[in-house]
């Protein structure tokens, strides 16, 4: 993760604050790879391919959605606000039960609002990730802003929290655990998953 100051993720009041009461985590679904580009993806991870109608195959990086079961389980919830209508990513947010999902609004602003209002949330409640020029206009109704380290470079001049990792290479799941670890959850989330039956 990078900052804009010297300090580690949580700590002082000039660099990013993850507040450990947060319930709920709003964000850009930024992480689709066309099906082209799947070499791209490291050879460790699996890469699962949706096909709509043939016409249409979205990559998914299966890390970053099993930290989103992660997460769901400690008790956020998560929406996705895109600037196109894609039904492979329908399908996405879908089998990952997403709590919130807007599509084909390029122009954010007032959509993430809305969200936000239906969600029952402070603005400082939620958190949202995005790598484009369109979500900036959501940078200012939002607690925590992240951007990937993918993202354009006037979104990563804007952000305070930059992420190691780009999209589709486990943006998400890296700002995930750092919020459950911020929180103290996330070996306890962890180890959940190992001791079930």
């Amino acid at each position: 993760m990078k900052l804009r100051s010297n300090c580690t993720p949580y700590s002082s009041h000039d660099c990013v604050e993850i507040p450990c009461n947060s319930p709920a985590i709003t964000r850009h679904f930024a992480l689709p790879w066309n099906a082209y580009d799947t070499h791209l993806t490291p050879k460790s991870q699996t890469l699962w391919v949706y096909n709509a109608e043939s016409s249409e195959s979205k990559g998914f990086n299966t890390q970053d959605g099993f930290g989103i079961k992660m997460a769901q389980k400690a008790g956020l919830r998560f929406g996705a606000l895109t600037g196109r209508v894609s039904q492979a990513v329908e399908r996405r947010i879908s089998d990952l039960k997403f709590d919130f999902y807007k599509s084909g609004h390029v122009y954010k602003a007032e959509h993430i609002k809305a969200m936000i209002n239906e969600s029952g949330l402070s603005t400082e409640q939620v958190l949202y990730m995005g790598d484009d020029i369109v979500d900036l206009a959501c940078a200012p109704h939002v607690g925590i802003f992240v951007a990937p380290a993918n993202a354009q470079l006037r979104v990563r001049e804007k952000t305070e929290w930059i992420t190691e990792s780009s999209g589709g290479h486990g943006a998400v799941r890296e700002m995930l655990n750092t919020l459950l670890a911020a929180q103290g959850r996330l070996d306890e989330i962890e180890a959940s998953f190992l001791n079930q039956k």
